[in-house]
């Protein structure tokens, strides 16, 4: 497994996993507010969030290079700049 930085293309892949509003709500801390995900729904909350500079998506691929994992490194509090989650 190696991690990379997340590409757009991934989006459709992470939203796919999600299967009922229970698993999006428990991924996403109810940060997309609506269900199903899509992957533009992904593309759309992350792209300001990653402008920002305090946002950083990381995608896990496989030796194939197949989308197995997703994360995300951002610190929490915008006056806070000590700790990362």
């Amino acid at each position: 497994m190696k991690l990379r930085n997340f590409k757009k293309e991934d989006a459709p892949i992470i939203a796919g996993w999600i299967r009922s509003e229970e698993e999006l709500y428990k991924w996403s801390a109810d940060s997309f507010g609506k269900y199903p995900l899509t992957g533009d729904d992904i593309i759309e909350n992350y792209t300001p969030r990653i402008e920002n500079g305090r946002f950083y998506p990381l995608t896990a691929i496989d030796a194939n290079g197949d989308v197995i994992g997703h994360l995300i490194i951002r610190y929490p509090r915008e006056e806070d700049e000590s700790s990362v989650n």
